[in-house]
């Protein structure tokens, strides 16, 4: 008998069936992918700031959700001997839910998580065991947040982008960090109920996504920020290949590391180092060429909206003479992303957009509940 055919037996729940023929890789990305969120709650109470629990370990694991697609949630737990809720999983529960997660990765499912290469499955491979099986599962799954993370350079709260995308969010007044303490407290349905929204809200985000070809949030100073999503939501081992955002205005910035090193038993072969664009040419209208001789232009602070927009549509070598190093100093235009519109499709230059991306990114780099 095959380990998840032990698993069904034992749990008496079914693993949903192939996603129409599809390998687990088909079609990633797409509508068409099949999601199914998963979720863990610790059990040992943190004392201070949550962000440092790697200097708490071993945690223990009080239970945890699996959401396939279209279904209900499956709620994981120990019982005692008393048959009672336990105080903690033990191994034997531990080792099934991975082989659990593992048959339904085998089975076409794209397994989905909110910083789940950073924590829940870096916290299962300790308590399971199964560092291996782990780390596998770590590396060919989707961690929205570490994709959001290597595209800006600093991480953002489940919370948040749920918000953002018109979700409701999180269950109101709880958190990571009250949750091993109500299980103490043998509160256990709130628990439970806590860990189950968790996962609806992460299945509800990764749809919404998709659906919109982008994630938004809004920034604590009230902007809409955006990361665009033209391949959806990308595997761990895709968004490592991504080169490293400039993270200079950073006064502690997180590295990647920080989230992944836990799976790397090899020489790394992703970016280590910040990769700086290369230039992108584009016509400057003759109503922006004022100065003479040709070819020198105004002061960015001189530019009026209506000639920044004329920029866009037109170009000639912009970047040259406006980089985008003083476009975000003169804080007119200080964001630069890969151009999305139906017209373009993906042509090789960028979209300036008028916000204030920076200030805001700033703001976002200090919200500490993405572990939560």
């Amino acid at each position: 008998m095959g380990f998840w055919q032990r698993v069904k037996e034992y749990f008496s729940i079914k693993i949903p069936g192939e996603t129409q023929g599809k390998s687990p890789h088909s079609n990633y990305g797409s509508s068409q992918t099949k999601y199914v969120a998963f979720d863990l709650e610790i059990a040992k109470i943190l004392p201070g700031d949550f962000s440092a629990w790697r200097a708490h370990r071993p945690l223990g694991i009080t239970c945890a959700a699996v959401l396939f697609d279209g279904l209900d949630p499956v709620l994981w737990y120990s019982k005692s001997e008393n048959g009672s809720i336990a105080a903690k999983m033990n191994q034997e529960d531990l080792i099934r839910l991975v082989e659990y997660l593992r048959a339904a990765v085998e089975k076409g499912w794209q397994l989905i998580t909110w910083n789940g290469l950073g924590f829940d499955l870096n916290v299962l491979a300790e308590e399971s065991g199964c560092l291996e099986e782990c780390r596998k599962l770590a590396l060919t799954h989707t961690d929205m947040m570490f994709h959001i993370f290597c595209e800006k350079g600093f991480p953002l709260s489940l919370d948040k982008a749920a918000k953002g995308m018109g979700l409701s969010g999180k269950t109101a007044g709880m958190t990571g960090e009250l949750a091993p303490v109500l299980w103490q407290q043998r509160k256990f349905q709130e628990v439970l109920v806590y860990v189950k929204q968790d996962v609806y809200t992460t299945l509800g985000v990764a749809k919404a996504g998709i659906r919109a070809g982008k994630i938004s949030w809004t920034s604590n100073k009230g902007n809409r920020q955006h990361v665009m999503l033209p391949d959806g939501w990308l595997q761990v081992e895709q968004a490592l290949l991504k080169p490293l955002p400039d993270n200079s205005w950073m006064s502690q910035p997180l590295s990647r590391d920080e989230f992944w090193s836990w799976t790397r038993n090899t020489k790394p072969v992703y970016p280590t180092k910040p990769v700086k664009s290369n230039p992108v040419h584009r016509h400057i209208p003759q109503s922006i060429r004022r100065s003479k001789p040709a070819n020198k232009y105004p002061p960015i602070e001189e530019l009026s909206i209506d000639e920044i927009n004329a920029i866009l549509a037109e170009g000639d070598n912009y970047s040259d003479n406006y980089p985008p190093s003083e476009f975000r100093k003169s804080r007119r235009i200080d964001a630069l992303v890969p151009c999305e519109c139906p017209i373009c499709m993906g042509t090789p230059h960028l979209d300036l957009r008028f916000s204030d991306t920076v200030e805001d990114d700033r703001d976002d780099y200090y919200d500490n509940d993405y572990n939560e």
